[in-house]
């Protein structure tokens, strides 16, 4: 096992899962490639490397939520509501991919299920696993679609989360206009230069 790199900040809070380090200061295994590669970079390069990054979103315009200073008081401040770039990809291990394919798919289908219940029969409703006013109450429900031809789920995006026991949490589905892949582009063309 490899220790922890010299440049690695290992102020990890106490209720978050460390991916690079375990609990003994070595490296994951998973991850001991990139941090030789990182460690041959050094500190300073990372750093300018990181800063790079932001000032390509910047001249691109990249930003979260820009009608921010719309909602929220903290608009301006420095962070707020920017987008920032790690350069260092996030590497994961092909059990936790495995186990992200099948939580992922799992949850696909289920939604992909639900969606052409919805469209049709409603046994969900019916049955009072879904509550009716929750349906009827959200906005993006249309009722007006003929009744079993929902379509397909074209794009589907979760959020997921490492728990700090290192168990993978669902934060969030989408299955309209996923967020991620305009991200996703972005994001290649900034670390490609």
């Amino acid at each position: 096992m490899t220790t922890t790199p010299d440049w690695y900040d290992t102020r990890t809070p106490d209720r978050v899962f460390d991916e690079t380090i375990d609990e003994r200061g070595e490296v994951r295994p998973v991850w001991e490639a990139m941090t030789r590669i990182v460690s041959g970079l050094g500190a300073a390069e990372l750093l300018r490397r990181r800063d790079r990054c932001d000032q390509l979103l910047a001249a691109h315009g990249a930003t979260h939520l820009p009608h921010r200073e719309l909602l929220d008081s903290t608009a301006g401040a420095p962070g707020a509501s920017g987008w920032h770039l790690d350069p260092l990809p996030f590497v994961i291990g092909a059990d936790d991919w495995a186990q992200l394919e099948r939580l992922v798919t799992e949850r696909a289908l289920m939604l992909a299920a639900l969606a052409a219940d919805l469209s049709g029969p409603r046994n969900t409703v019916h049955s009072g696993v879904l509550p009716a006013a929750a349906l009827y109450a959200e906005p993006s429900f249309l009722p007006t679609a003929p009744a079993g031809e929902a379509g397909p789920i074209v794009w589907y995006g979760v959020d997921v989360v490492r728990t700090a026991d290192g168990r993978w949490r669902v934060l969030r589905d989408g299955t309209d206009a996923v967020r991620g892949v305009g991200e996703s582009l972005m994001h290649r063309s900034i670390l490609m230069r």
